[in-house]
């Protein structure tokens, strides 16, 4: 054999090691990063209305998730099982807002685009500064069963329509307990009822 041949072969049997190395690689790590996906992380609830695309038959959340993120329009994927309440059985439904928060449902959960499973991130600049206040009327948008006040807070900020948001606690007077109401505009200021705090836009 000579010296020509036996470098050729050899470079051929290095070239074939590579691309088997590399396809094993691409096989473990299946993203661009060479990382495996992080999970979407979703919450047991449903977010009613604003929805513009209804996938039926669907078996995998994270692909409900999926298709959220890779659209640009898609604010909230909802995700319904097979015990879910008819027609929604089996379905993903894209929604392009967050709307009213509902957990009374059985077999639904969805993913909130910017969000953990079950609160928004703060945005840059929080945590938001709220006072011992309540700011009655104007209100536009009232989400049940509110834990957080900071993204009652937050979904205010990301909306140009909003310029308060009221966060009431389970300690409000009823029905207003747990709630986060967005108002459009800033009205009468009150102070005397308990466990309800607002934030007001700059």
């Amino acid at each position: 054999m000579t010296t020509s041949t036996f470098l050729g072969r050899f470079s051929m049997w290095h070239a074939t090691k590579g691309m088997v190395l590399l396809a094993l690689a691409t096989s473990l790590c299946p993203d661009a990063r060479g990382q495996a996906p992080v999970p979407y992380r979703f919450e047991a609830a449903n977010y009613w209305g604003n929805h513009y695309q209804t996938i039926a038959r669907a078996t995998d959340p994270q692909d409900c998730a999926r298709r959220c993120d890779a659209d640009a329009r898609c604010r909230v994927a909802s995700f319904s099982g097979p015990r879910a309440p008819k027609p929604w059985a089996n379905t993903c439904v894209l929604r392009s807002a967050v709307g009213p928060r509902h957990t009374e449902q059985p077999d639904i959960r969805s993913w909130v685009k910017g969000a953990t499973a079950t609160a928004p991130v703060p945005a840059p600049g929080a945590p938001y500064r709220f006072e011992r206040a309540n700011y009655w009327s104007n209100n536009y948008m009232t989400i049940k069963n509110a834990r957080n006040p900071q993204a009652c807070a937050q979904r205010c900020d990301e909306d140009p329509k909003c310029r308060v948001a009221s966060f009431s606690g389970p300690g409000a007077p009823p029905p207003w307990a747990n709630t986060c109401v967005l108002r459009h505009a800033i009205g009468p200021r009150h102070t005397e009822q308990p466990d309800i705090v607002s934030w007001v836009k700059p």
